[in-house]
């Protein structure tokens, strides 16, 4: 799917989360608990250094399109009271 050039990078960084998931999902399907233990590792690395980061820039990108695509709503209200 063609995506806007501004979404492309946060586009790729929800691609590695659905990846590292299908990792965790066949790991627990196989009953692997060698892998689930490497994986876990992997998801508190992922995390801080991915993750966080991820959600700061889609906060700081996207927050300020809600007031004109969701005016007053509990979601607009929880962004907003979490970026203070």
């Amino acid at each position: 799917m063609k995506r806007h050039p501004s979404l492309q990078a946060i586009s790729r960084e929800h691609h590695q989360t659905l990846s590292l998931s299908q990792q965790i999902i066949r790991a627990i399907k196989d009953n692997s608990i060698e892998l689930m233990h490497v994986l876990s590792k992997k998801v508190a690395t992922f995390s801080e250094q991915d993750l966080k980061p991820h959600f700061k820039k889609e906060e700081k990108s996207f927050l300020r399109l809600l007031p004109k695509s969701i005016p007053n709503t509990k979601v607009q209200q929880k962004f907003i009271y979490k970026r203070r």
